[in-house]
């Protein structure tokens, strides 16, 4: 069996305020991945959020759940004021929270930069069946990247 090379794991990519926060955190990744491992990131297109943004937006999850959600956008951030009920028992959850919003092409140099190579990204991608609005998330953007052998 060989080894492997893959990297599974969750990033939060754009969520920590701190600009210097996504660099250190993709250093930090290839530091542990192996030689010739691969990332999968998966964050929100920039292009499709700015174009498609609603600033108050809900969902439904099932026939209990509704997600209800006020947003904002600033420069390369989204703010986000999120409440989670549930018909049958209430409140579930109320927070806020922001997200940076990435390009396609700054988001696959940022990789190079922290040292990936065979760098690609895949841009409005959705993971969902049915139309409504995700949030954020209803446009992914998807990058890959390997880190290079003996480093």
């Amino acid at each position: 069996m060989g080894k492997a090379t893959c990297f599974a794991g969750g990033l939060l990519l754009g969520y920590i305020p701190e600009p210097e926060a996504d660099p250190q955190i993709l250093e930090e990744v290839k530091r542990v991945l192996r030689p010739e491992g691969w990332v999968l990131i998966d964050v929100a297109n920039g292009f499709s959020v700015r174009n498609t943004l609603n600033p108050k937006a809900w969902h439904e999850i099932g026939t209990d759940i509704v997600v209800c959600r006020r947003r904002e956008l600033d420069g390369n951030r989204v703010y986000v004021h999120e409440i989670v009920l549930s018909k049958k028992k209430g409140m579930i959850r109320d927070q806020s929270y922001s997200i940076r919003l990435y390009e396609p092409e700054p988001f696959a140099e940022l990789l190079k930069k922290a040292g990936f190579i065979r760098v690609k990204v895949k841009t409005d991608f959705s993971p969902h069946q049915l139309k409504s609005d995700y949030g954020c998330m209803n446009h992914h953007m998807v990058a890959t990247g390997q880190k290079p052998c003996g480093s």
